[in-house]
């Protein structure tokens, strides 16, 4: 029995769900290890304070201490790095803007917030995108059988469009596959200054489905 092979097509959007908020807590060119040292504990503290209390997962890093010459003024000036990642999720979001802000005025330190989507949030929406590229690739073959005079009786098969036999994939350049997603970054660089407000949103992830299906035709 004859038959037609479509690719079904959807694509839509996701909101992100999810924020990490990454701080560098960095102290340079001091010209002795204790001032360094002394910023540096001032400045740490504030950080755990505003985001240890809020955050779903916190991780710090070592602190890293480091000494460079300044040969214009033949001088040796210490540094004291640390990294802070702070994660964020469900009702934790909406506080990250709060936070943000409130890290801006602390002395000595970057940040930068990145959204991403979770996976249960991607898994649901590959799960609906998969549904309408079926829907999409029904209305397809429909209008190919009406234009052949034939009649559709069934799907066949159900592939990735990468591994339909024989397949020549028409996605107009993009890669084939059955979800392809960019991750959504809204990145905010925060130094210190007074009377600062952090209003952080993140851009909808742009997702897309294919589906490579076979029918049988009469």
């Amino acid at each position: 029995m004859p038959q037609i092979n479509v690719f079904g097509n959807a694509i839509g959007t996701v909101m992100p769900d999810v924020a990490t908020i990454s701080v560098t807590v960095g102290v340079t060119g001091h010209p002795t290890l204790e001032a360094a040292q002394a910023q540096f504990a001032a400045a740490m503290p504030q950080v755990q304070a505003i985001l240890k209390p809020a955050a779903g997962a916190y991780t710090q890093r070592r602190m890293r201490v480091g000494s460079y010459r300044d040969y214009p003024k033949d001088i040796e000036l210490h540094t004291v790095t640390a990294e802070v990642t702070a994660k964020f999720a469900d009702d934790s979001v909406d506080q990250v803007g709060e936070l943000v802000t409130r890290l801006a005025v602390v002395a000595g330190i970057s940040v930068d917030t990145a959204w991403s989507v979770s996976p249960q949030k991607m898994k649901d929406a590959n799960d609906a995108l998969l549904a309408e590229a079926v829907i999409d690739a029904q209305r397809q073959v429909n209008a190919i059988a009406r234009a052949g005079g034939v009649q559709v009786v069934e799907p066949i098969l159900f592939a990735e469009p990468e591994l339909f036999p024989g397949a020549i994939p028409s996605s107009g350049g993009r890669e084939p596959g059955l979800l392809r997603a960019g991750l959504a970054m809204a990145k905010a660089e925060t130094t210190t200054m007074d009377n600062v407000e952090v209003d952080l949103e993140p851009e909808p992830v742009d997702v897309s489905a294919r589906i490579a299906v076979s029918y049988l035709v009469k």
